[in-house]
């Protein structure tokens, strides 16, 4: 899981929701082991687990997990950045009248 959240631009420790779906409920003691040794225990997330039917037979568990993550950085965008500068360009006196209307 780790390399899918690193791909993902997120971590372990940014985790917030969990939902796990096992085949047998016997599976549960051994999925809480390996919970407890992967998850950051200062920060654990929300989790919830139900016994399910597996759409693939030969899997025994399905797991979905919910993180954040950082902004990614906004990409050049050239009319947004032309548009600032005409309002950039713009006299004070035409941005109060477009603002507030015609001085009385």
């Amino acid at each position: 899981f780790d390399r899918h959240m690193a791909e993902a631009g997120t971590h372990i420790s940014k985790v917030l929701f969990v939902q796990f779906w096992l085949k047998h409920m016997s599976d549960y003691d051994a999925v809480n082991a390996v919970w407890a040794d992967w998850i950051d225990a200062e920060n654990p997330p929300a989790r919830s687990c139900v016994r399910a039917d597996m759409a693939n037979s030969n899997a025994l568990i399905e797991i979905r997990i919910y993180a954040a993550r950082d902004k990614p950085r906004r990409k050049y965008r050239p009319n947004s950045d032309r548009s600032r500068l005409r309002r950039l360009d713009q006299s004070p006196r035409s941005c109060y009248r477009r603002r507030y209307g015609r001085r009385r």
